[in-house]
């Protein structure tokens, strides 16, 4: 697959996450929109464009480093397994997603997985990285901002975060670059 192909099918995977997981309430249009632009612009970002889906400079043996198309990290998908454990709705929308739309879909294999071995199972499935990016951001609880500016300082805050090597500018960079991808 080509590189502006795999970019449409990313940007395809984030606009059905940004639909399909969700809080308690379903999104509307709107914030479907802006939840899209975000996942897609820190895949964008974080992948190197789509390239990368491990951490340059880690070895594939080490648990040190992000792992999947969105640059996943151990702690944050730990996070993200406990917030599934709590909440079993959210993990049924999870399923459903990363299943490609089985409603009979559950997440009991991964759950009954060691976080490290789940995140060594996110560079092989795009929907799984794409849903713990989603998940990602479950833990800021203020709306995901409309605006780019406003996306590009959530992303710094709260995926990239004050320990990353990403600047302000660098979200917004990546995302109309994407998005040009897809034109």
């Amino acid at each position: 697959m080509d590189n502006h192909t795999y970019a449409a099918y990313i940007y395809e995977l984030c606009q059905d996450a940004a639909w399909q997981i969700y809080g308690r309430t379903p999104p509307n249009e709107r914030y479907a929109a802006a939840t899209t632009d975000l996942l897609f612009g820190t895949i964008a970002h974080e992948s190197g464009m789509f390239q990368h889906t491990r951490q340059m400079g880690f070895s594939w043996v080490s648990d040190k480093g992000a792992w999947g198309i969105a640059q996943t990290e151990l702690n944050a998908l730990t996070d993200s397994m406990d917030l599934l454990a709590r909440n079993p709705a959210l993990a049924k929308r999870v399923a459903v997603f990363a299943s490609g739309g089985d409603k009979d879909a559950t997440l009991d294999a991964i759950m009954s997985m060691h976080p490290r071995t789940v995140l060594r199972l996110l560079p092989l499935s795009d929907p799984l990285a794409v849903a713990f990016c989603r998940l990602h951001y479950f833990r800021d609880r203020n709306q995901i901002p409309s605006d780019r500016a406003s996306q590009d300082a959530y992303y710094k805050k709260n995926y990239n975060t004050f320990l990353g090597s990403a600047k302000l500018g660098d979200f917004t960079r990546a995302l109309v670059a994407a998005k040009a991808m897809l034109a």
